[in-house]
């Protein structure tokens, strides 16, 4: 019998090739940086990001993960609501090589994000992060308006006005 070639499965990640790879003709190599047939400095495969997190604060929110390789970028999607909620991920940034962290400063308050990262380098591009979800914090209130007013001697008056501060 005939063996048949077995398709990926949907969703499965490809193994990682050992050593480096040129980006111009792909050639994998184990112990040296740059490619015997055109010299092209190698590159490793991107690996996908780890420990990526998000911390909220008012008017941002902040993305963070583990170690980034020599030469990888790090390309930044978003979209307003859950994991599960309706929406399509737009891209909103791509960080410069080595850098592990984002600022998203175009969030608005008391609004939920789920955010995905993915890796690239000359050499490719990895699949998707896990999706992370961060709630932006609600804008604080506004300043009380104060008066002042001098009274008699030494003495003064304060008068102030606004919403929790009456």
């Amino acid at each position: 019998e005939a063996a048949q070639a077995r398709k990926p499965v949907a969703g499965a990640t490809q193994p990682k090739p050992a050593g480096k790879i040129c980006p111009r003709c792909k050639a994998t190599y184990p112990r040296i940086n740059f490619c015997v047939k055109d010299g092209a400095r190698l590159f490793p495969a991107p690996s996908l990001p780890s420990r990526v997190a998000g911390e909220a604060r008012i008017g941002s929110i902040t993305l963070t993960w583990g170690e980034v390789a020599d030469g990888v970028s790090t390309i930044i999607e978003r979209k307003t609501g859950g994991p599960k909620d309706p929406g399509t991920f737009q891209p909103i940034g791509q960080t410069a090589a080595g850098i592990p962290s984002y600022v998203d400063s175009s969030v608005r308050a008391e609004t939920t994000y789920t955010y995905r990262l993915r890796m690239l380098n000359p050499v490719g591009r990895t699949g998707y992060s896990a999706p992370v979800v961060v709630a932006s914090v609600p804008l604080p209130p506004p300043a009380p308006s104060v008066t002042v007013e001098a009274l008699a001697g030494r003495k003064v008056e304060l008068k102030w006005q606004g919403k929790g501060n009456e």
